[in-house]
């Protein structure tokens, strides 16, 4: 086992809704991420869903728990997004996925000296 303790990780999925008029919005983002090694977990975490005008910034939160220090970690995340839309007499449904975004996590100095 790696030597002394262990920390959190916080990260942030986003997404940039824009539409060209006016226009209800429903959307949901969709954390997804996975980790190498398998400490830190593999899945989805659902964020809340979001009502706005034609533009939002919506975003999801996601905390990796019980990272041990000394031990190097990878991650590979991408966020999902769904959602409807009305407007002008028109609605429709809308879905994608983001970039996968690549990191990784060692022994934070603050937590792990």
């Amino acid at each position: 086992m790696p030597a002394g303790g262990h920390y959190d990780a916080g990260y942030e999925g986003d997404a940039t809704i824009g539409c060209n008029g006016p226009a209800t919005v429903t959307v949901t983002l969709i954390f997804h991420y996975s980790s190498n090694p398998g400490q830190g977990g593999n899945g989805a975490k659902k964020g809340a869903t979001f009502h706005c005008g034609s533009d939002c910034e919506p975003k999801v939160h996601f905390t990796r728990l019980g990272l041990f220090c000394g031990y190097h970690y990878t991650f590979a995340d991408h966020v999902q997004i769904t959602g409807t839309w009305s407007g002008g007499g028109f609605n429709g449904r809308f879905s994608g996925n983001g970039p996968t975004r690549h990191g990784s996590a060692y022994s934070p100095p603050s937590v792990c000296s």
